[in-house]
């Protein structure tokens, strides 16, 4: 019984989150942060979701990825034009329709572009702190 009711908890959190996506991508918000910020692509594998971090104009010098409850902050830091030590921050939030503190986070960056890797899984081990990447 407790397998159908796990079972149960993951249909739940995959129903939200289809639902999530479909309001995300259809909210004209998005795709005004898109172009305010950088481009945000989120997909759902098998055993992960996938947050992709488009950075087409400029390459950031640090990112820092920090989960929070339902909200994944990614901040990307870029030099400066009037100074090569001050950091301008570029902040984006993206909302999850479930708790991802609980769940195993991973994060690259090559070419340009940012893969956050996020557990459909809870995570025992998982801690909920965040990520620094280094461009």
């Amino acid at each position: 019984m407790s397998d159908n009711c796990h079972y149960k908890e993951e249909s739940d959190e995959y129903d939200r989150f289809d639902q999530f996506m479909e309001n995300y991508f259809l909210d004209p918000n998005t795709g005004y942060l898109d172009q305010l910020t950088f481009r945000v692509d989120i997909y759902e594998c098998n055993e992960e979701y996938v947050v992709e971090a488009l950075f087409d104009d400029r390459q950031p010098n640090r990112i820092t990825i920090q989960p929070n409850n339902q909200d994944l902050n990614i901040t990307a830091l870029f030099l400066t034009q009037k100074s090569t030590e001050s950091l301008e921050p570029i902040e984006r939030t993206i909302p999850f329709p479930f708790i991802i503190n609980n769940k195993n986070i991973t994060a690259s960056f090559s070419n340009n572009i940012l893969e956050i890797k996020i557990s459909k899984e809870e995570d025992k081990m998982a801690t909920g702190k965040g990520l620094t990447i280094f461009c």
